[in-house]
This record gives C-alpha cells, sequence and structure tokens, in this order.
C-alpha cells in the first residue's frame, strides 16, 4: 500500500538484508506536493530489482462492500487502468500482478473482475499468511510472530506486509534472518509465480 514516507527506510533493510520482493503501489498514496517522492521511490523500488505491482490507484473502500472503487465494475476498471498508466510512466513498464484492495473475495463482482484483468495481461494474487500490521498499533514482536509462524506453515507462501509501518520496519530483520536461517528464499511475485491466482487468504 506504497509508496510511503517509510518506504526509504524499508528500502534500506531491504537492501541490506539482500531480499527481492513486491510492492504493490497505490497513486494516491502521497498527497499531490510529493508526487515527485512519490515517483522516485517507485522507480527506485524497480531498480533495486523489486516487482512493481498494482493496487489500484485510489484503493478507495468506501463505506463497504459495493461503494468506493467496488462500486461498479466500471469504477474498478478505471482505477486499475489509471495505476497502470502510472507505473507505465514513472518505471518504463506496465505492472502485470495485481492485487485487490482488501482481497480478491471483498471485490462484489470477483469474476467479471479477474476476467476484465486477464483482458489486460494481469494476473491477480491474494495472500496466504498476514501480518496483521494494518489498523490497531501492533509491536514488532506481534509482526514478526505473526509472519514467521505463518510462513513456516507452507513450503510456498505469500505473506502480506505493509510498508508504512514503523512496527514492520523493525520487525523485518528478525523475520529476514529467522527465515534465511531455515532455508526461506524471499522472491518477487511475477505473473507466472505459482501463487498467481491460486493463493487463498487464511483468516484470522
Amino acid at each position: 500500500d506504497g509508496p510511503s514516507y517509510l518506504t526509504p527506510n524499508f528500502l534500506d533493510r531491504i537492501d541490506e538484508l539482500d531480499i527481492r520482493v513486491t510492492f504493490f503501489t497505490i497513486g494516491v498514496q502521497m498527497q499531490k506536493p510529493d508526487y515527485p517522492l512519490r515517483d522516485k521511490l517507485m522507480r527506485r523500488e524497480a531498480l533495486s530489482g523489486h516487482a512493481i505491482a498494482n493496487h489500484t490507484y485510489t484503493h478507495n473502500l468506501g463505506t463497504g462492500i459495493g461503494t468506493g472503487v467496488y462500486g461498479s465494475l466500471d469504477t474498478f476498471m478505471n482505477a486499475v487502468k489509471k495505476q497502470d498508466e502510472l507505473v507505465y510512466d514513472v518505471v518504463g513498464y506496465h505492472p502485470n500482478v495485481f492485487r485487490f484492495p482488501a482481497g480478491s473475495y471483498y471485490c462484489p463482482f470477483r469474476t467479471r473482475a479477474i476476467e476484465e484483468l486477464e483482458k489486460l495481461g494481469y494476473g491477480h494474487i491474494d495472500w496466504i499468511g498476514n501480518a496483521y500490521d494494518s489498523g490497531k498499533t501492533k509491536t514488532a514482536a506481534y509482526v514478526s510472530s505473526n509472519v514467521v509462524s505463518q510462513a513456516r506453515q507452507d513450503k510456498v507462501t505469500v505473506i502480506l506486509m505493509h510498508d508504512w509501518r514503523t512496527e514492520t520496519l523493525t520487525a523485518l530483520r528478525t523475520i529476514v534472518n529467522t527465515l534465511k536461517a531455515e532455508n526461506y528464499l524471499f522472491l518477487p511475485l511475477f505473473k507466472e509465480s505459482s501463487t498467481i491466482g491460486t493463493a487463498t487468504p487464511k483468516w484470522g
């Protein structure tokens, strides 16, 4: 859900830990005066070997299912296309991985949306593990415990984390070093990833 003003710190930490990740970007995450910083961060993400993915331009969930970005299929696809164009203008390529705001199962027209995404060349991804680092304030220990315990449940997993959370930034070193010691690899997502279209969120 970035870039954010903490993204530079995340990129520094990720460089230090020598891993590659996927950034699901949102066009309006930074206010208009800071759009040049937003674009600079997206370019840094791409040049560092990370995957840049589409999370809609607005991520506006409105007041519930059937409102905001999910108010209609046209509204949804316009938000997808606007973010696609932004990524292309900033980093020079169209992303091909998409994550639904709040997850695909939140979308009231999920099947039709996936069909339209596929026409644009997108594969969609949900998560398997969740850091639970959005919403109310969580401690770094809470975040790292969540991620590590969930990652251990699968040979291949997708972990949802947010690059605007200080607790997640603090937890990142523990998460990566713990899982690396257990021979886990950290890879960016691509349309060809085995989890594209198959990852099912484990709600809890």
